[in-house]
């Protein structure tokens, strides 16, 4: 009986191994088989398939690429400050853009632990401030480090 428990168990071991080797084999592709396989099309003069999975030299842009344009950068901005919980302030500001309007309420310092607003209007007033020029210069969404507010003055 011990044989048999042991010759099973090593059966199973052995077939589990192999399916290991099969997923293996079909998930992780053979480069020396696509090289092969875009040369010769290359060779051939047959274009590559645009609906292939893989990724070679000849499906990525040529020449330089543009930057994004930054839809925001002509937009209109208006910036509130607000109350926030105890005594502190935050900051609204409502961005438009052909006709539409986007706001952003920030009644906490942002990218800093806990739900505590900022202890002046003016601390407030300067996020604000760097956030509507973050977005006319990068887009959108507007990120705020911790090492921005410091640098700010915001936070020590």
């Amino acid at each position: 009986m011990k044989q048999f428990t042991f010759a099973l168990m090593l059966v199973i071991g052995f077939a589990a191994c192999k399916q290991t080797q099969r997923s293996q084999e079909q998930t992780t592709p053979d480069s020396s088989k696509e090289v092969g396989k875009n040369s010769s099309s290359t060779q051939t003069g047959q274009k590559p398939d645009p609906n292939s999975s893989t990724t070679n030299a000849q499906n990525l842009p040529k020449g330089p690429i543009k930057p994004v344009e930054n839809l925001y950068k002509d937009a209109s901005f208006e910036t509130k400050i607000i109350d926030g919980k105890e005594n502190t302030f935050g900051y609204e500001i409502a961005v438009t853009l052909n006709g539409k309007t986007q706001r952003i309420r920030q009644e906490h310092k942002p990218s800093v632990p806990g739900i505590r607003g900022f202890d002046t209007k003016e601390d407030a007033q300067k996020v604000a401030d760097f956030v509507v020029n973050k977005i006319k210069t990068k887009g959108f969404p507007p990120t705020v480090t911790p090492e921005e507010l410091k640098t700010l003055g915001v936070i020590k």
